[in-house]
């Protein structure tokens, strides 16, 4: 299963990536002011990108067919042809997806803290530093983008969290109102013990009530699994809602549906010797612990705390923490409800991430 799970990252990994060379494409062409309105939306659709696999400007196309996440070389004729396509699984935690990219990212910080601390002793040269650098920082930015995308999906999931429609609120409605009309026929059975009320009562409850229910529990809890937890020595089966199957498995990846914000370019830090050597010393982190110069700030798990922290803490948007090197972590409310922080290396105080 864990193959399963790295292929279908390595997919969305490649897309993110391709997806923001395009914008960044499109972008140079809404900036031209050479060209009128018709002109640019002609140029966009003409545009061409690489094929991850040939290196020709045919482009690459991501699709999703007959359970298969397929990536290809967009050259129809002339192109190198390749093909990858990787099977869905039959089903994941929720949690496994987000345990996943928080690895990574800190993978990654780990390598950039040790790559400061070999310039920092001269065993790299600067201009090698440099180009790892920025090599690690666009990795680390896609990650991040991804895992906040991920844990938003995941805690809307857990919680669900501003989950609720039309459609849902009409069958609420009617279960509500079905409910009262066999209250009310049971009062009458009371004063008028006759036998068509009880069958008006047993009508209404398997034509309606049962199938209401039904349909209820299936819209508004989309996403189920039994999972056993230990608590006090004892094993207690908790259903919990964030398992995710090859129908959905694209929504809780996928990107490009949520809403589009104007996004600042990535500051890439390119000096790395005088600045960041004192940043490893100001904030560490050592499993659930948060320091600030080898003071603890923030503990992940003391959810009372914080709840506390959060309720008083100043929001900060997502993109204007990555533009500033923040550096990102996610404490706990509750077992299951995490909310990302951002955390000024400078200082030591924290910011709630606003998406």
């Amino acid at each position: 299963m864990e193959k399963e799970i790295e292929d279908v990252d390595k997919y969305y990994k490649k897309k993110s990536y391709y997806n923001n060379l395009k914008k960044k494409q499109i972008i140079k062409i809404r900036k031209d002011n050479t060209l009128n309105k018709q002109e640019k939306m002609e140029k966009a659709k003409k545009l061409r990108l690489p094929c991850l696999f040939c290196k020709k400007m045919y482009g690459t196309i991501f699709e999703k067919k007959e359970n298969h996440l397929i990536y290809r070389c967009g050259g129809e004729a002339g192109g190198c042809g390749n093909i990858v396509k990787i099977k869905l699984y039959a089903h994941t935690s929720g949690e496994n997806i987000k345990k996943l990219f928080y690895d990574e990212i800190n993978e990654l910080k780990e390598k950039i803290i040790k790559l400061k601390c070999s310039l920092l002793f001269n065993y790299v040269n600067k201009e090698v530093a440099i180009e790892r650098f920025e090599k690690f920082n666009k990795e680390l930015s896609i990650n991040s983008e991804i895992y906040l995308h991920t844990l938003r999906k995941y805690n809307n999931h857990v919680s669900n969290i501003n989950f609720i429609d039309d459609e849902l609120e009409e069958m609420v409605k009617e279960h509500q109102t079905n409910v009262l009309k066999i209250k009310d026929y049971f009062e009458k059975y009371k004063t008028d013990p006759t036998q068509a009320y009880l069958t008006d009562i047993a009508t209404i409850y398997k034509t309606i009530i049962k199938p209401l229910d039904d349909n209820i529990r299936n819209k508004k809890y989309k996403n189920m699994e039994v999972i056993i937890e230990e608590e006090n020595g004892r094993y207690i089966s908790k259903l919990k809602y964030n398992t995710h199957n090859p129908a959905d498995i694209e929504e809780f990846y996928d990107l490009e549906e949520e809403k589009v914000v104007k996004k600042s370019e990535p500051i890439v830090n390119t000096q790395l010797a005088d600045e960041l050597v004192e940043l490893i010393n100001k904030v560490q982190v050592k499993d659930n612990l948060i320091y600030y110069d080898n003071k603890i700030i923030l503990n992940k798990r003391n959810y009372e705390e914080n709840k506390e922290k959060l309720e008083n803490m100043d929001e900060l948007d997502n993109d204007i923490a990555k533009s500033k090197n923040y550096i990102i972590e996610t404490i706990y409310e509750s077992e299951d409800k995490g909310e990302l922080v951002a955390i000024d290396p400078d200082t030591g105080i924290s910011y709630k991430i606003t998406s």
